[in-house]
């Protein structure tokens, strides 16, 4: 039944599984319903016929990897998965779920951050000043330095990461990776890693898309439901033909 997978992620549950078969089903991606064997194909002008044990058959219509004679899918292949990927932390059981995507560029942020990028390196983390919290205690303000950006807008973003720090009275500090961070006393780590690990959680979805190379109106379909529907709570970044969109980050 067309529309399933949609209505399943819209009723019942929006895992990332979920949410990658419900995207697949707007762009138009043919899904397999049962687990079976391949047992043959053939191309029926602009098709592709997949036909299975169990009887089943798939007519493709768009390019795709082919699938393989003779191997067992399971039930929810997607056929031209390659078109969509989704990425979160319920899909691996690595805590770095991220890891699973290219970041050699970074990770820009965008909206009032807009020309900061968060580094996929080792990044300097270091004392900037103490201050006093409700009961007294004596904290720490740290930061580091963005690569290539603008020195006044890494300050302002500090400044506000410093007085939401006060208002929360939770800091860079209270994590284990930057907890001995301390006047002359630097801590180096990944930055990128950290930004995902202690912001992101298991809350991130990254939704990364090469469906522009199915047509525009499939493309934007797909868009419009990320618009509407992300998962609840989730934080979401979206990547389209491998390059990051700030429309979602």
């Amino acid at each position: 039944m067309k529309g399933q997978h949609i209505v399943n992620y819209l009723r019942q549950t929006q895992s990332g599984q979920a949410l990658r078969l419900a995207l697949s089903e707007i762009a138009g991606l043919e899904i397999t319903k049962t687990d079976s064997i391949l047992e043959n194909s053939y191309v029926n002008g602009q098709h592709t016929v997949y036909n299975f044990e169990d009887g089943s058959s798939y007519r493709v219509n768009y390019p795709h990897t082919a699938l393989v004679l003779g191997n067992e899918y399971p039930r929810n292949t997607v056929i031209g998965g390659e078109y969509i990927r989704v990425h979160t932390s319920e899909d691996n059981s690595n805590e770095q779920w991220w890891r699973k995507l290219d970041w050699s560029d970074g990770l820009p942020l965008s909206g009032p951050w807009e020309g900061l990028t968060i580094p996929d390196g080792q990044t300097k983390f270091y004392w900037v000043s103490d201050w006093t919290d409700s009961e007294g205690n004596t904290r720490k303000h740290i930061r580091a330095d963005f690569d290539n950006s603008d020195t006044t807008l890494q300050d302002r973003f500090w400044y506000q990461a410093h007085q939401a720090e006060e208002r929360m009275e939770r800091t860079l500090v209270d994590t284990d990776a930057l907890s001995t961070v301390d006047n002359g006393t630097d801590v180096t780590i990944n930055m990128l890693d950290f930004y995902f690990r202690e912001l992101y959680g298991n809350r991130g979805v990254v939704v990364d898309l090469q469906t522009e190379d199915l047509g525009n109106k499939k493309h934007e379909a797909v868009l419009h439901f990320l618009r509407r529907e992300t998962p609840v709570g989730a934080i979401r970044i979206l990547r389209v033909g491998g390059q990051l969109s700030a429309d979602f980050s």
